[in-house]
């Protein structure tokens, strides 16, 4: 879909269910990019769809090296390609280290938090992304992607990440 279609989310909405929702999971990019093409009509397009990203996001958690992508129909690219510096994903980390919070302003909704890392249908994924908090084999065990996504977060508590 990445690399294939010009339009994702056009793409994604014609692919075949395969489950009916809330049965079986398995991991999607198709349902994030649905996702960001209805954030991109709600805002009005792609330049409000960047617009609010700033100023609802990345502004307020003091990120200043961000690159977002777009496909060819203009719809945030919501699977992939949000390129930061290193300190602009810690601070990412810290928000929700904080529980959605950052200089005393409340910028995720209460319990999104604790509902994104909770597990989804017995895996080690929810809302988005990965997480350690299920009982999942995978989740309990070490894994390079999901072991650098904690750093991120522990680089705050516990000072450079040691291998």
């Amino acid at each position: 879909m990445v690399y294939l279609h010009a339009d994702m989310a056009g793409f994604a909405v014609k692919a075949p269910l395969i489950a009916p929702p809330g049965t079986r999971w398995h991991y999607s990019s198709a349902t994030t990019e649905i996702l960001a093409k209805i954030i991109r009509d709600a805002v009005g397009g792609p330049e409000q769809t960047l617009a609010f990203a700033w100023r609802e996001l990345f502004n307020p958690l003091g990120m200043r090296n961000v690159t977002l992508e777009f496909d060819g129909a203009g719809t945030l690219q919501g699977t992939t390609y949000m390129l930061a510096s290193a300190r602009d994903w810690a601070r990412f980390g810290l928000l929700y280290l904080n529980d959605g919070v950052v200089g005393g302003r409340r910028i995720l909704q209460d319990e999104w938090v604790d509902f994104s890392a909770a597990a989804t249908l017995d895996t080690d994924y929810g809302a988005g992304f990965w997480t350690n908090r299920s009982e999942h084999e995978y989740a309990q065990g070490p894994r390079p992607a999901r072991d650098s996504a904690r750093c991120v977060l522990c680089l705050r508590q516990s000072g450079p990440a040691r291998p």
